[in-house]
Protein backbone atom coordinates (compact mmCIF):
# COMPACT_ATOMS: atom_id res chain seq x y z
CA UNK A 1 0.00 0.00 0.00
CA UNK A 2 1.59 3.08 -1.30
CA UNK A 3 0.76 6.50 0.69
CA UNK A 4 -2.03 8.40 -0.25
CA UNK A 5 -1.63 11.75 -0.48
CA UNK A 6 -4.47 14.33 -0.13
CA UNK A 7 -5.23 17.68 -1.74
CA UNK A 8 -6.42 18.97 2.11
CA UNK A 9 -3.93 21.89 1.37
CA UNK A 10 -5.99 23.06 -1.46
CA UNK A 11 -9.59 22.26 0.22
CA UNK A 12 -8.66 24.36 2.83
CA UNK A 13 -7.56 27.42 1.00
CA UNK A 14 -10.59 27.56 -0.97
CA UNK A 15 -12.97 29.30 2.16
CA UNK A 16 -10.16 31.59 2.34
CA UNK A 17 -10.18 32.79 -1.11
CA UNK A 18 -13.72 33.34 -0.90
CA UNK A 19 -13.44 35.09 2.01
CA UNK A 20 -10.66 37.32 0.30
CA UNK A 21 -12.57 37.67 -2.39
CA UNK A 22 -15.71 38.79 -0.30
CA UNK A 23 -13.79 41.25 1.31
CA UNK A 24 -12.07 43.03 -1.60
CA UNK A 25 -15.60 43.75 -3.00
CA UNK A 26 -16.73 45.09 0.13
CA UNK A 27 -13.39 47.72 0.19
CA UNK A 28 -14.32 48.37 -3.63
CA UNK A 29 -18.22 48.65 -3.34
CA UNK A 30 -18.03 50.27 0.89
CA UNK A 31 -17.63 53.62 -0.46
CA UNK A 32 -20.56 53.93 -2.61
CA UNK A 33 -22.67 52.52 0.02
CA UNK A 34 -23.25 56.27 1.60
CA UNK A 35 -24.30 57.74 -1.45
CA UNK A 36 -27.39 55.58 -1.88
CA UNK A 37 -28.75 57.94 1.14
CA UNK A 38 -28.66 60.57 -1.04
CA UNK A 39 -30.87 59.40 -3.96
CA UNK A 40 -33.51 57.24 -2.28
CA UNK A 41 -36.62 59.05 -0.93
CA UNK A 42 -39.46 57.03 0.76
CA UNK A 43 -41.73 59.10 1.14
CA UNK A 44 -44.99 57.66 2.67
CA UNK A 45 -46.90 60.30 -0.54
CA UNK A 46 -44.74 59.08 -3.20
CA UNK A 47 -46.92 55.89 -2.92
CA UNK A 48 -50.31 57.73 -2.91
CA UNK A 49 -52.29 58.74 -5.99
CA UNK A 50 -52.14 62.45 -7.14
CA UNK A 51 -55.35 63.30 -5.79
CA UNK A 52 -55.03 62.62 -2.45
CA UNK A 53 -55.14 65.68 -0.31
CA UNK A 54 -51.45 64.49 1.58
CA UNK A 55 -50.25 64.03 -1.94
CA UNK A 56 -50.98 67.99 -2.95
CA UNK A 57 -49.66 68.98 0.33
CA UNK A 58 -46.40 67.41 -0.41
CA UNK A 59 -45.59 69.13 -3.81
CA UNK A 60 -46.74 72.55 -1.87
CA UNK A 61 -43.89 71.73 0.93
CA UNK A 62 -41.93 70.95 -2.19
CA UNK A 63 -42.05 74.54 -3.26
CA UNK A 64 -41.39 76.10 -0.06
CA UNK A 65 -37.76 77.16 0.73
CA UNK A 66 -36.25 75.79 3.82
CA UNK A 67 -36.41 72.20 4.77
CA UNK A 68 -38.53 68.96 4.69
CA UNK A 69 -41.92 70.00 6.15
CA UNK A 70 -43.66 73.54 7.01
CA UNK A 71 -46.36 74.63 9.14
CA UNK A 72 -48.75 77.28 7.67
CA UNK A 73 -51.59 78.53 9.67
CA UNK A 74 -53.68 81.12 8.44
CA UNK A 75 -55.63 83.35 11.37
CA UNK A 76 -58.21 85.65 10.14
CA UNK A 77 -59.20 88.29 12.56
CA UNK A 78 -60.65 91.42 12.28
CA UNK A 79 -61.23 93.72 15.53
CA UNK A 80 -64.58 93.88 14.93
CA UNK A 81 -65.85 91.20 13.46
CA UNK A 82 -64.88 89.43 10.03
CA UNK A 83 -66.41 91.13 7.74
CA UNK A 84 -68.28 88.96 4.28
CA UNK A 85 -65.34 90.32 1.99
CA UNK A 86 -62.95 89.01 4.75
CA UNK A 87 -64.88 85.73 4.62
CA UNK A 88 -64.77 85.07 0.85
CA UNK A 89 -60.74 85.85 1.05
CA UNK A 90 -60.21 82.86 3.82
CA UNK A 91 -62.74 81.06 1.50
CA UNK A 92 -60.23 81.57 -1.65
CA UNK A 93 -57.19 80.78 0.98
CA UNK A 94 -58.82 77.81 2.25
CA UNK A 95 -59.50 76.44 -1.79
CA UNK A 96 -56.41 77.06 -3.49
CA UNK A 97 -54.33 77.72 -1.15
CA UNK A 98 -51.73 80.52 0.25
CA UNK A 99 -49.19 80.73 -2.82
CA UNK A 100 -52.15 81.70 -5.17
CA UNK A 101 -53.72 84.52 -2.76
CA UNK A 102 -51.16 85.70 -1.52
CA UNK A 103 -50.34 88.34 -4.19
CA UNK A 104 -54.03 89.42 -4.03
CA UNK A 105 -54.28 89.52 -0.54
CA UNK A 106 -51.15 90.56 1.00
CA UNK A 107 -51.09 91.29 4.94
CA UNK A 108 -50.60 94.52 6.25
CA UNK A 109 -47.87 94.50 8.85
CA UNK A 110 -49.38 98.29 10.41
Amino acid sequence: MGAVRTRSGRKRAVPWVVVGLWLAALVLVGPLAGKFADIQQNRAVDYLPDSADSTQVARIQDELPGGESSDLVLVHHRGGGLTDADRRTAEVLREHGPRTAVARFPASTG
